[in-house]
């Protein structure tokens, strides 16, 4: 009784779930890939944009606002259609926030605020979906400290190792500088950029995610 209770208490015994693998890696690569540019929007906005500290927190504010009522409209969503449909929907645009802050220019620099609002709509749909999806994998007489534990090593993983990589790439591209479309395109638009490709990680993952009761992604557009 004692080896069983302690197997219980080891975190990695989760990973043996396969329907919990499969959802942990399908979020800890889209943690990852948004986490490679996620430290420098605010430098961007301050330094190159020359937005000032009160327009910064406002844009801020907006995500949250947004990400607030999301919250609040997703979850109906999922209840009614499940989570696998809703990912469906809500995971290709998030290639598109950091599109909008590569392409903003102090004279462009409204595509700031669009981007934050996308980014809170997308976030709060992504992360009920996932989070719904987290409680329906994990099983009923299992001991669920162990699970969220293994979900938290996983998820903070992705949260500490993604910087790192971004900060790495800025250094890297620090020699390239070249115009595109007009707009001027230098280290951490191209590090934007990398993250928004990354997003294709998880959405190339997001059919090996178990969702039983999802609808159909054609039901919950219609």
């Amino acid at each position: 009784h004692h080896e069983t209770r302690d197997g219980n208490e080891n975190p990695f015994i989760a990973f043996r779930n396969r329907s919990f693998t499969r959802l942990a890696i399908f979020f800890l690569t889209w943690n990852f890939a948004l986490g490679i540019a996620r430290p420098f929007y605010s430098v961007y906005m301050l330094n190159h944009l020359k937005i000032s500290y009160t327009s910064v927190a406002i844009f801020n504010s907006i995500f949250m606002i947004v990400m607030v009522f999301g919250y609040k409209v997703m979850g109906g969503l999922v209840d009614r259609y499940g989570s696998k449909a809703v990912l469906n929907i809500l995971l290709p645009p998030t290639i598109l926030t950091p599109i909008l802050w590569t392409f903003s220019s102090p004279d462009w620099y409204w595509f700031i605020p669009l981007a934050m609002a996308l980014n809170g709509l997308l976030h709060a749909g992504i992360i009920t979906s996932t989070s719904s999806l987290l409680y329906s994998t994990i099983p009923e007489d299992s001991n669920k400290t162990t699970y969220f534990a293994a979900w938290s090593t996983a998820i903070q993983l992705a949260y500490a190792l993604s910087p790192l990589l971004g900060s790495y790439l800025v250094e890297a591209f620090r020699p390239y500088t070249f115009e595109w479309m007009g707009f001027a395109i230098g280290n951490i638009q191209l590090v934007f950029l990398c993250s928004s490709g990354a997003v294709f990680i998880p959405i190339l993952l997001l059919p090996i995610v178990q969702d039983a009761k999802s609808a159909s992604t054609r039901e919950l557009l219609s």
